[in-house]
């Protein structure tokens, strides 16, 4: 996905997009978000249909700097598997309906700005350490996901 793009100033591919795999709607999705610098409003758009609350069918904006730590997180494993979103943004009566298996009331998953994330092949505790040494945003680790969000940097 990364290989073939220009290199920014600092390195990093001027194009970043995301391979991503929704189990509950058994959708998949590789989509380009930032080309060259600029969002690509067709590739985020279709990104942000992916990360609904699909219990609801609600689609919201996502934040950007979400897209951009789980590009970052793709990238580390090398884009050889997609992330499983087993969860992106809820609405607040998905919230609620969660709240038994721990879901935080003030969830930055309301905010648009949370996925719990698997990679395939990859524990979820080697994913966190990971996540947790990009010292971006929030990283929860369970025991079969990891929770990320761009909110300030915390570890649970």
């Amino acid at each position: 996905m990364d290989s073939s793009s220009v290199a920014t100033e600092s390195g990093l591919p001027a194009d970043r997009g995301l391979w991503l795999r929704n189990p509950n709607t058994s959708e998949e999705l590789v989509a380009v978000f930032w080309r060259q610098g600029v969002y690509d409003r067709y590739g985020y758009d279709r990104i942000c249909y992916i990360l609904r609350d699909w219990r609801e069918n609600q689609v919201m904006p996502m934040d950007p700097r979400l897209l951009h730590l789980l590009w970052a997180i793709q990238r580390g494993s090398g884009f050889e598997r997609p992330l499983v979103i087993n969860s992106g943004y809820r609405t607040v009566k998905t919230n609620d309906l969660l709240r038994a298996e721990g879901s935080a009331p003030n969830s930055y998953h309301l905010h648009s700005q949370a996925c719990d994330i698997v990679l395939d092949g990859i524990s979820a505790s080697r994913v966190a350490d990971y996540v947790q040494s990009l010292k971006y945003g929030g990283c929860g680790r369970y025991s079969n996901f990891c929770h990320v969000d761009s909110g300030p940097i915390r570890i649970w």
